[in-house]
């Protein structure tokens, strides 16, 4: 019931809503918000980033993300918890490309790049892992001939 009023809350507030499209002041809101529903449920008040993490992709890059996902899992035998950064950062990508209903098929590099003028600048090291996995999506659709052109390339190599 309680997970009821703090989505009805935040619906109210902001609509149908992309957790990382969100302004600062935005996001600090659904942080508390979850955390008061956190605090009725458990008496302890956790403050801190997120804890509910997206874990469905949808659009046109969905089966292709997940594809993606399963094959560094397979390949490189990675961690729980870095399968968990994957879907993290690859979340907001996901969203963008559905929202502005681009075929991943026929993606162009200005969109690409629009996408990553649009990540958050006040968390650089955040976006430095997010791009540093946004290239190797964008090499493995290359090398799987999902893509007919290479983007990883497109993709900056952010400074910390």
């Amino acid at each position: 019931m309680m997970r009821k009023v703090e989505q009805a809350f935040l619906k109210y507030e902001f609509g149908k809503y992309d957790y990382h499209r969100l302004d600062k002041r935005k996001r600090e809101l659904v942080n508390v918000v979850e955390a008061l529903t956190e605090f009725q449920k458990t008496g302890r008040i956790f403050l801190g980033p997120r804890r509910h993490q997206p874990k469905e992709f949808g659009g046109s890059a969905a089966s292709d993300i997940m594809a993606f996902i399963e094959d560094r899992k397979q390949s490189l035998k990675l961690s729980e918890k870095t399968i968990q950064s994957y879907i993290f950062h690859l979340h907001p990508f996901s969203s963008y490309v559905q929202d502005k209903k681009i075929r991943l098929k026929a993606i162009k590099a200005s969109q690409i790049q629009d996408y990553i003028t649009e990540m958050n600048p006040d968390r650089p090291a955040n976006k430095h892992v997010a791009l540093n996995i946004l290239r190797c999506f964008f090499k493995y659709l290359y090398e799987q001939q999902i893509l007919s052109k290479d983007y990883s390339g497109v993709i900056s190599k952010d400074k910390l």
